[in-house]
């Protein structure tokens, strides 16, 4: 029994790390998406 505890535990400390590389991987999203959109912006202004 102790080998299951053990192997929940762990899948447990994984289930965290990937919801820690979910959070950074959508905040990366939205600073690109961020990015992206002053980018179209300033091009935009440049073209008229």
């Amino acid at each position: 029994m102790h080998d299951a505890t053990a192997y929940v535990e762990a899948l447990q400390q994984q289930v965290e790390r990937l919801r820690g590389d979910l959070e950074l991987s959508e905040r990366l999203r939205e600073a690109l998406e961020t990015e992206r959109d002053a980018l179209e912006r300033l091009n935009a202004a440049g073209r008229t």
